[in-house]
């Protein structure tokens, strides 16, 4: 099921707790998809690596109450591949003060206890809050973000069948400690130590 909705932009202050490594895009009240009947999915790009340390994302319903899942996955040529990561987490929603058509706009904080690190690629982020598995939210419609370069998102049926595009994208963020970068004063020691240690054994 999607809904939708006439087009309005917001925007948020970032998460305090770390810094913002990766952003799809801001809800834009165009409509959404259900991840309490779909695991949906979205990918995104690291330029560099990180320890991600939670996710953000804004909903057309749901309850400010319980658990989604959050999965991170590899990126392959078909969609999401291996997983790298799983958990439920707490969930920490906040309504916008605005409500269409009887949905509230809720936005949803999501904490990584312990952070999971990423190398700079190309991943997949998958929510699901599967009412099944009694995370206590049902008709949680992931919010739809503008178009942007990346693929659309994808979505099957809770853990079966193939995923199939959604046609939109969805509004999320990724936050973590992004690795440091080395000088280029350090990168040129470390190639000289290299060369130095190269020689060492010829």
């Amino acid at each position: 099921m999607r809904l939708r909705f006439s087009i309005a932009l917001l925007g948020f202050a970032s998460m305090a707790a770390a810094g913002m490594v990766y952003d799809n895009g801001s809800p834009n009240l165009l409509g959404g998809d259900d991840i309490s009947a779909y695991d949906v999915a979205e990918d995104f790009t690291l330029t560099h690596g990180a320890s991600i340390m939670g996710v953000r994302f804004w909903s057309l319903g749901g309850t400010q109450t319980g658990q989604v899942r959050v999965r991170i996955m590899n990126a392959d040529d078909s969609g999401p591949g291996g997983q790298i990561f799983t958990a439920n987490l707490d969930d920490d929603a906040s309504n916008t003060g605005r409500s269409l058509y009887g949905f509230n706009e809720l936005d949803h904080t999501l904490e990584i206890a312990s952070s999971v690190h990423l190398n700079a690629g190309h991943y997949y982020l998958m929510l699901d809050s599967d009412p099944s598995l009694n995370y206590q939210q049902t008709g949680v419609y992931w919010e739809s973000a503008n178009a942007n370069s990346t693929p659309p998102g994808v979505r099957r049926y809770h853990g079966a069948g193939l995923y199939t595009p959604t046609n939109e994208e969805h509004a999320f963020q990724v936050f973590g400690l992004a690795d440091p970068v080395p000088e280029p004063a350090s990168l040129t020691a470390l190639g000289l130590a290299a060369l130095a240690l190269i020689r060492r054994r010829k």
